[in-house]
């Protein structure tokens, strides 16, 4: 089985050792905790950054903003965590493919990876399910400053006030853009590029990673806390195992069922 050019294994690579009872991959370059954090978060203030600047521009009410956000996501997100990485690695000059940059490739047998994700899933699920009123307390008593700016649930919430067509529109960009390549790209950025170099953490790079990644979501920093406790144990299998196709296959199912196929009632009704 195949990604990114490569199969589940990394094959042969020596390892040399860092500390004691620990090995790590010297394919991949350590990065300083202060780097790791800036590469984790600028991602986030770019696109947020961009996002309210474009909706205070974009007057038209009958664009929702969810459509805004979705492409913003395809157009900026992804080129920046390519171009970061690239950037990140033009000196060192010993690899000439993207995916040579990316760690976390280990073997591992596919009914495994489906195991993991379904467990990894579940988790999710019922959190973020469970975790709706606090994001809703967050967001009225501690957020509420930022307004309608980022409400791109609205589509969903009132969608009498659009066009069918617009609808229809905003859920299929909404389907390739946040529901699949980008949470692909995130999860090669966040769990195949950065969370490798700070592996020397060792259980406490999961931690890291998890926390900084989540942060990262400048646009509903209201979700923090639950998507920390929901994106926990997937972050960590990922980890655990050295295995971005666990997170991979995770973050897009849980988006596929959370953004996509549970507006389908609203939308194609």
């Amino acid at each position: 089985m195949e990604f990114l050019g490569k199969s589940f294994s990394t094959g042969k690579i020596d390892k040399f050792k860092i500390m004691e009872g620990y090995t790590l991959e010297n394919t991949l370059n350590q990065q300083s905790i202060y780097k790791s954090v800036f590469l984790h978060l600028f991602p986030g203030i770019v696109f947020t950054g961009i996002l309210f600047l474009t909706c205070i521009f974009i007057t038209d009410v009958t664009i929702p903003r969810a459509l805004i956000f979705y492409v913003l996501a395809l157009l900026i997100l992804v080129p920046m965590f390519i171009i970061i990485i690239k950037i990140n690695e033009r000196e060192k000059g010993t690899r000439k493919h993207f995916y040579d940059y990316i760690g976390y490739l280990e073997k591992i047998s596919v009914w495994k990876v489906l195991v993991m994700v379904l467990l990894a899933s579940l988790w999710a699920v019922v959190i973020f399910v469970l975790g709706k009123p606090l994001n809703s307390f967050f967001q009225t008593h501690l957020f509420s400053w930022m307004g309608n700016k980022f409400n791109i649930s609205d589509y969903l919430i009132n969608p009498q006030n659009y066009s069918k067509s617009i609808l229809i529109i905003t859920w299929f960009v909404g389907l390739f853009s946040t529901s699949i390549i980008v949470p692909i790209f995130e999860e090669i950025y966040f769990r195949g590029y950065l969370l490798p170099r700070i592996d020397r953490y060792k259980i406490f790079a999961p931690v890291i990673g998890t926390i900084l990644f989540c942060l990262y979501h400048f646009f509903s920093p209201w979700m923090f806390l639950v998507r920390v406790i929901a994106s926990m144990p997937m972050i960590y299998l990922v980890w655990k195992y050295k295995n971005i196709h666990i997170g991979i296959v995770c973050h897009v199912l849980l988006n596929l069922l959370g953004d996509t196929i549970a507006s389908i009632p609203i939308i194609f009704k």
